[in-house]
């Protein structure tokens, strides 16, 4: 019997070091898929916007594209939580969209916004 157990604790031994690399790549793919099913439901948000109204312009990143690599990182720094902003033309503009986002989000269908 311990012969046994002693195989089984040895394999368990032997195979313990790629269970902890696939958990950290499950965990990983988990948050990709989290982040590119957010920026799809932002994309969808701004596209409605784009249709219901004709000042607006766009999100923040789709706007802004830099001509260096080198500066990515730290434009994201510096804008933080506004890189995912949307630009409208003017603040009843805004203010408009800022309305319909609420409603939407409000009714039982939030897949739109």
């Amino acid at each position: 019997m311990q012969g046994r157990f002693k195989k089984i604790l040895d394999a368990v031994k032997k195979l313990w070091p790629y269970g902890s690399a696939t958990e950290d790549q499950l965990r990983d793919l988990k948050a990709e898929r989290h982040e590119n099913e957010r920026d799809a439901r932002l994309f969808q948000a701004v596209e409605t916007l784009k249709r219901l109204f004709p000042g607006v312009h766009g999100q923040m990143t789709d706007l802004c594209r830099l001509t260096q690599k080198k500066y990515n990182l730290a434009v994201t720094v510096a804008m933080g939580r506004c890189m995912d902003a949307i630009v409208v033309e003017n603040e009843q503009t805004g203010k408009e969209c800022i309305k319909v986002r609420k409603q939407l989000c409000h009714s039982s269908d939030t897949s739109n916004i």
